[in-house]
Formats: C-alpha cells, structure tokens, sequence
C-alpha cells in the first residue's frame, strides 16, 4: 500500500454469504496490496468471516477514488488490463486440465503427501486466478467507470430509443459458458433421447453428460449435480418441449448479437472502440473465472472431505484454515483455534503496518470501530442500480440470502440476493428478474441474465435491506429502477 495522509469516513461493506474464510482469504492481498500498484490504494481495509458469510469493508471515498485513478489509466493505455486478464485465462485453464484429470479420483486412495500435492497445484492456480483478477474490480464493483464510459459512447453514436438494445449487443460475451455449453450438450441428449435408447446407447450419454457438468453450479461450496438430477430435468424437458425450444433460441440469439457486435464496433473511433471491446473482455474473463472457481470448489471439497476422513475434523473446520495451514493440520490439527476462525475472525490490513489476524471477542470489538462508519439504511420505495439485461416486469419478491434456502423459490417470482454464484443458476432459470445488492456489468449475475435474456438490476447495494418476501414491485431493467407497488 502506498501512504495516504488523508482520514477518510464513511465505510462499505461486500458481503457473501457461503463463502468460507479459506476462500475470502485468497483475493485478500489484491485488494490490499495489489491495487496500490496502480493507483494510490487503501489506507485500511478488513475481512470478516463468521460461520460461512464472508465480507470485505473498505473506506467508500478511497475505493471510488482508486476506481476513478485506474479507470484514467486504462483509458489512456487499455492495453495495461490485458496482462492480468491472461493470467487469469492461464489459471483458469490450468484448473480446468485438473479437474479432468482429478474430478472422479478416489482421493482417500492418495497418500497424505500425495493429496497435499493435489492441493497445493490447486490453489497455487487458484491463488493467481483470485488476484489476478480483482484488479478489473477497481473499475466495475461498485464502481463502473469503464460500464458509464461505455454507455456514454453509446449516448453519442445512436438514438436514445436504440442505446439498450446496442448496449445489450456489445456486452455479449465472446466466451462460451459451462451454462452454455451444458445446454447445448443438453438439446442434443434430448433431442436424440429415443434413437439413444434404441440402440442402447443412452446410458453411456447420460454419464458422460453428468461427468462433464456435474461440477457446473458448484459455487463456492454447494453440492455437485447428481445424475438423478440430470436424469429428471432431461424427462422434463421431454415433456415439455418448449424448454427445448428457448435453449436453441436464445442460441440462435446469441449468434446474431455476435455478429451485429462486429458491425457496431464500426461505429466508434478507434481510441473508443478499445475500450468498448475491453469492457467485452472483462465480461469474458470474469465468466471464464467463475467457471473456474466452480471446478476449484468441486475439487476443494473432495479434498477437504478427504482431511475431514484422515483427521477426525468437522469439513467446516477444515474450510477455517488457509491454504498454507493445511499440511499442519494433517500432522497436528488444533481444533480450538479452528473453532474460534469457524466462529469469527477478522483480518486487519493497513498501511505500513503488518496484517493481524483477530478472532473471538478481540474481532468483534475491533469491527465495532467498523461498524460505526456503516451508513444507516433508510427507508424507501425505490432504490436503483445498474441495467444488466433490459425489460419491465411486475412481480412478487422473494429474498435469497443462503442457496440453502433455494427450495422456497417459486416459478415467478423476483430473486432479490446480495450476489449470485453458479449455484443460483436453477433459481434464476425460474425468476422473473433478478436484483442484487453486489456486482457491476460483469458480475455473475449479469453474465447470466444475459445468457437467460431476464431483466436485471444488479449493484443495488441496499436491495436485500429495503425488500422484503412478498414485495410487488415493478422492475424497471433499462432505467435500473425498482419501484415497490
């Protein structure tokens, strides 16, 4: 971190609920030592995870401020973005090879060092994909200076009644998902399904399928897809042809924006063609990242469980340890300390001053002095955010804090979350739009409104706090507007 001189005020908070203090605890060091190197950096920031929600607080002005000192960077030089954004596509491919070589190894067969092998080639590609790329979150959590950028070459170059639809076009993402390429393979089983069983061939392709993308919706620590799963929603989509139909529609969709993507790019000067393309680029690799972190995940929990087996530790005891902590919990595991990480602990980062590591009631007095720079949410009946995929809906809300919590979702209704991950998939598929509290233009959310075609508001920041279960409320995507009705 570079020194600041300047006492700043009010504080923000990321929260994520599911997300474990191994895995918070890797793009940690990003945020508080990496962005000093583009920018002037945080003074202070802290993590806290308290028995599986994971949350990140910084000091408002200084995060808009780096974001706006980057984002002055980036449009004189786009090209200083592409270095972490391979990075991030070598990570995630390294992670990829591995999952194919290791999602259905029996692990308890391994020898201790041979697992800590396993783990260690695992988060050492995990480690680069997380820092490398919150570098991009300078621009677009919270902050969207390059999305504004994008929308204001937009304004100049088209009609207003066109800039949604032209917007839309251009944050495609070149990127094939695992979503995507699951429903493509998932057209042909069913489409197939009768000439497969015919000739006895449909066993086969029902688990080669389930083997592909039973990793897919993983998230940060849900379960696999089973291949009963897989087995019913492939007898559902028989019975119900028009699931067919709108997978190979929007399909088709997606190719025509790809190609009318091309002709816009035409449109615009060159300095402002880089920079609409690298706002696309960011999309692409923050996909390609979350699918990568889904594979990571399946893969952590096998291993975890497999530690769980060997050490007589609960797997959430597992989780409160970093990666570097692990081969000591094989040898000598301290199940008091990982009792008190599982129950809370918070990591202090600031200037000039090495990182210290809290837990019991010495965190919790230390965020009291977070927790009184908090804003105070305030009552409304409307709140807005940023347009992820346009439309105007009306519907019920349905608040989702916890992917636990999933079964209460009903066909319909308005998924209001703080962020989503590839475990919301299946509920997504089901809302009539979706509103989130965190993310910008390239968050999970948005990625997968686009490939769902739903309305989306995402950055709301206050929406799970001023919603409630039952809410009607209008959804206004193309001004990023929700209104309670």
């Amino acid at each position: 971190m570079k020194k600041r001189t300047q006492q700043k005020g009010e504080w923000m908070a990321f929260e994520w609920p599911g997300v474990y203090y191994y895995q918070i605890i890797v793009p940690a060091p990003a945020w508080a030592y990496d962005f000093a190197k583009y920018t002037d950096g945080l003074s202070k920031m802290a993590i806290v995870h308290e028995r599986g929600t994971s949350s990140l607080y910084v000091i408002r002005e200084e995060y808009e401020e780096i974001g706006e000192q980057f984002f002055k960077k980036v449009k004189r030089n786009p090209g200083i973005m592409y270095v972490p954004l391979r990075r991030v596509h070598t990570a995630a491919q390294e992670i990829f090879q591995l999952g194919k070589s290791w999602n259905f190894k029996d692990l308890d067969a391994l020898s201790d060092g041979e697992l800590l092998k396993l783990h260690k080639s695992l988060f050492r590609w995990d480690q680069q994909l997380w820092c490398e790329g919150q570098i991009q979150n300078m621009l677009e959590l919270h902050n969207n200076y390059l999305t504004q950028y994008v929308k204001s070459v937009v304004a100049a170059a088209f009609l207003e009644d066109k800039r949604s639809e032209i917007f839309g076009v251009l944050t495609t993402g070149a990127y094939q998902t695992i979503t995507e390429r699951h429903d493509h393979d998932f057209v042909k089983i069913v489409s197939h399904y009768a000439a497969y069983k015919k000739f006895g061939e449909l066993e086969k392709k029902v688990n080669s399928f389930w083997k592909r993308y039973t990793w897919m919706t993983h998230g940060w620590a849900e379960p696999a897809i089973s291949r009963e799963t897989f087995l019913e929603n492939i007898q559902t989509s028989r019975k119900q042809p028009s699931v067919i139909r709108d997978l190979v529609r929007r399909r088709k969709d997606r190719k025509t924006r790809l190609v009318e993507q091309k002709k816009i790019y035409k449109k615009f000067s060159k300095d402002n063609r880089k920079l609409v393309m690298l706002l696309r680029d960011l999309l692409d690799a923050k996909a390609e990242r979350v699918d990568a972190h889904s594979q990571t995940y399946f893969l952590a929990n096998k291993i975890h469980a497999s530690i769980a087996r060997r050490t007589g530790l609960s797997i959430n005891q597992i989780r409160s340890a970093p990666q570097g902590e692990v081969k000591g919990i094989l040898r000598q595991p301290d199940s008091a300390m990982l009792n008190k990480v599982w129950d809370y602990v918070l990591i202090w980062y600031e200037q000039g001053v090495p990182e210290k590591r809290m837990v019991g009631t010495m965190a919790r007095r230390k965020f009291n002095y977070i927790k009184k720079r908090l804003p105070v949410i305030q009552e409304t009946d409307e709140i807005s955010g940023e347009l992820a995929y346009p439309g105007n809906v009306k519907g019920n809300v349905r608040i989702i804090l916890n992917i636990k919590d999933a079964p209460q979702f009903q066909e319909g209704e308005i998924l209001v979350t703080r962020i989503t991950d590839p475990s919301y998939v299946s509920i997504m598929k089901k809302a009539k739009a979706i509103i989130t509290d965190i993310g910008g233009i390239t968050s999970h959310a948005a990625i997968v409104s686009r490939e769902l075609q739903k309305p989306c508001v995402v950055g709301t920041k206050i929406g799970t706090k001023v919603l409630k279960d039952g809410d009607r409320v209008e959804v206004d995507a193309e001004k990023g507007v929700i209104k309670k009705l």
